[in-house]
């Protein structure tokens, strides 16, 4: 899990050190809908239609309040990475733990 700033914002990390804060639900919406798409080791999912598969797996109010639905996609899957939960090559996201 991404470092804890306060109650509602967390820090998150990318493979090579970068590091990002957002709303925690922001990052927990979208951490169980990336966990939910990949859900065990071996699943993968192409990282063209990752975006699109989030959007729809969030409830309607979380779609409509999340602004730039992309980056935070972006960072919560760099953050899982850097947690060794996925990898990504060129096309796709896999679950490797």
């Amino acid at each position: 899990m991404p470092k804890a700033i306060t109650s509602k914002i967390v820090e998150c990390h990318s493979p090579n050190g970068l590091t990002t804060r957002m709303e925690r639900w922001y990052y927990e919406s979208i951490r169980i809908a990336l966990l939910d798409i990949l859900p065990e080791p071996g699943v993968c999912a192409e990282l063209f239609e990752l975006n699109k598969r989030v959007y729809a797996a969030l409830d309607p109010h979380t779609r409509d309040t999340i602004e730039s639905l992309t980056w935070h996609v972006a960072w919560v899957r760099l953050d899982l990475q850097s947690e060794g939960i996925l990898e990504r090559d060129a096309a796709f996201v896999t679950r490797i733990k």
